[in-house]
């Protein structure tokens, strides 16, 4: 099993949400990024998820800005 996942996709009117989460007690980077139709970059966050408390981020994409979306996880440091 993967540190961490991606939980899910929520499709709403005005754009999607991806929402990743991590296994308790792991500490893992979650890169979501949204590539830009426009201009054809990618915005990206990275969040860090360590023993904090806090398990889980999400980020949402507006659907004139979407044109790809990906969640991407990577192994602690």
């Amino acid at each position: 099993m993967d540190a961490a996942t991606l939980v899910a996709f929520d499709e709403g009117w005005e754009g999607l949400t991806l929402h990743c989460q991590r296994r308790e007690g792991e500490q893992v980077n979650i890169r979501c990024q949204a590539m830009i139709a426009a201009d054809g970059r990618f915005s990206s966050v990275v969040n860090t998820i360590d023993h904090s408390g806090q398990n889980g981020m999400k980020l949402f994409i507006a659907w004139q800005n979407l044109y790809e979306a990906r969640c991407d996880i990577e192994p602690g440091f």
